[in-house]
C-alpha cells in the first residue's frame, strides 16, 4: 500500500476524455449477458454497470486488494450486480448488507445472490441512504466512481454533486458505522472527480482522525484506485 499527503494521490494522465468516451462506445450497445470476471459467473443486465475487465480496472483491483474477511460484517454500498457482496462471502464474512437503488440493479444482484446461494448471509437493501440503525461493519465497501459522459456542463456538474454527496453521507456516518478496527475500502478513478473527492477525505479528516492508503495504477491510460480508511490502533469509536 502506498500512502502519503492527499495532496499528490490523485494525478490525471491527460486521457480520462478519451477513455471515458471509448467505454461509452464499447458498453453502449451491450445486451443481458453473463460475465465471467475474477472467478464470479454472474447476469450483467444491458443497463447496469458490468465489472468487465476487458473494458475496467475498477472492480478487480478492489477484489484483488480486499482480502479475508473471516467473520467479519460488511456493508457493500451500491452493490450493483452483487459482485463486491459475493466477493466478501468467498473471503468467508459471516453477513453483508448490500445496498442498492437501481431496479435493474436489485434484480441481477437477487439472481446472482440466488446462484451462488449465499442464502440468509447477504441482506440486499433497497436504499440510498446510509441507516446508523445497521449498526457497526468491520468492512465497508464502496466502488462508486462519478464519469463524465457526454454531458453539458450543467449536467456534468449535478452529476459529480449526486455522486460526491454519497461519499459525503459515508463519511459523515463514518465514526457510527465502522468498528474501532474496521476498514472503509473505496474504488475510484482519474475520470472521477477526483479533486472533489480528495476535499471530502481532507473534511473527514479534519473531524476524524483516519489513517489512509491508497493502491493506485494506470490501466487503459487512467488511474484507477484502491483507497482504505482505518482508525489508528490506539483510538476507539
Amino acid at each position: 500500500m502506498e500512502q502519503g499527503s492527499l495532496a499528490c494521490l490523485f494525478s490525471k494522465t491527460g486521457q480520462e476524455a478519451d477513455y471515458t468516451k471509448w467505454w461509452i462506445e464499447q458498453t453502449t450497445y451491450r445486451k443481458d449477458e453473463m460475465l465471467d470476471t475474477q472467478g464470479f459467473n454472474i447476469f450483467v443486465p444491458a443497463k447496469v454497470f458490468a465489472p468487465d475487465p476487458r473494458v475496467t480496472r475498477s472492480v478487480s483491483l478492489f477484489m484483488e486488494n480486499a482480502k479475508d474477511m473471516t467473520g467479519m460484517r460488511v456493508l457493500d454500498i451500491g452493490t450493483g450486480t452483487g459482485i463486491l457482496a459475493l466477493h466478501a462471502v468467498w473471503e468467508g464474512a459471516r453477513e453483508v448488507v448490500a445496498t442498492e437503488i437501481d431496479q435493474a440493479a436489485l434484480a441481477a444482484a437477487r439472481r446472482n445472490f440466488s446462484a451462488y446461494a449465499v442464502g440468509d448471509k447477504v441482506k440486499l437493501v433497497e436504499q440510498g441512504v446510509l441507516d446508523c440503525s445497521w449498526g457497526r461493519f468491520d468492512r465497508i465497501m464502496m466502488n462508486i466512481i462519478f464519469s463524465t459522459p457526454q454531458l453539458t456542463q450543467e449536467q456534468t456538474s449535478a452529476l459529480a454533486q449526486s455522486t460526491l454527496s454519497i461519499h459525503r453521507d459515508l463519511f459523515t456516518k463514518l465514526d457510527v458505522l465502522m468498528t474501532a478496527t474496521g476498514k472503509c475500502c473505496l474504488g475510484f478513478a482519474s475520470f472521477g472527480d477526483i479533486e472533489g473527492l480528495e476535499k471530502e477525505l481532507v473534511n473527514l479528516q479534519s473531524r476524524l482522525p483516519v489513517a489512509l492508503t491508497c493502491k493506485s495504477e494506470r490501466r487503459f491510460d487512467v488511474n484507477w484506485y484502491y483507497l482504505e480508511l482505518s482508525r489508528p490502533p490506539t483510538l476507539s469509536l
